[in-house]
């Protein structure tokens, strides 16, 4: 298995404060890790366990994982390559990987494995730290559309007979008392506002009256 890259939408991602939380994800499960930077502000971040195979020739390779932004996106390379060793220049430049992690510590189902619970993490981090979904899925929270206005409407108009005796109710836009016979007063339908006697518009909101 070679190496791979997938692209997370990350906005506001701190590079450094990712690659260190990986690291400790991966030293909390007994590996060796290390924390390099990389060219154009990136980190690399690599995994490994102690095998005979190092031992002997001194040589190792280790889970690498290549972290580096594109704007507002997060770009995660992930596969096998050299242990880099510490006295190496800051600012890695090209990361030769291999095809497959072939050492007596790590096989080809334990790299799976690792790929795997880094892609997982990786995306886990950025959708708690960013506040934004990654790249392919749901599209990104809208306040407005989690809480849509209540549309608005004419308040509505409940009004009484004003005979104190009587108190029926009364239907918008009523002349008469329908129980009793009072004369009503004429109120504009938009707003309640009582009308002046032969008015073409009302003076509270200005709609014009109808007849």
């Amino acid at each position: 298995m070679g190496t791979e890259r997938r692209t997370f939408y990350g906005p506001g991602i701190d590079i450094s404060a990712l690659a260190h939380a990986l690291a400790d994800n991966f030293s909390g499960e007994g590996y060796e890790i290390q924390i390099m930077p990389t060219a154009n502000a990136g980190s690399m971040v690599q995994a490994r366990k102690e095998d005979t195979l190092r031992k002997i020739t001194g040589m190792s390779t280790a889970l690498t994982t290549i972290l580096t932004r594109d704007g507002e996106n997060v770009c995660v390379d992930v596969g096998g390559a050299h242990w880099m060793d510490k006295g190496v220049a800051a600012g890695v430049g090209a990361v030769l990987f291999f095809p497959a992690l072939i050492t007596a510590g790590i096989g080809a189902y334990q790299q799976t494995h690792l790929n795997s619970e880094a892609w997982q993490f990786v995306e886990r981090y950025i959708r708690a730290n960013s506040g934004q979904h990654p790249a392919g899925q749901d599209s990104r929270h809208n306040p407005a559309s989690a809480n849509p206005a209540s549309p608005k409407g004419p308040p509505a108009i409940v009004s009484q007979c004003p005979n104190p005796q009587c108190g029926q109710s009364l239907t918008p836009g009523s002349r008469f008392c329908p129980a009793c016979g009072s004369v009503i007063a004429k109120r504009c339908l938009n707003c309640g506002q009582e009308l002046t006697p032969g008015a073409g518009f009302c003076d509270g909101c200005g709609s014009a009256v109808t007849a």
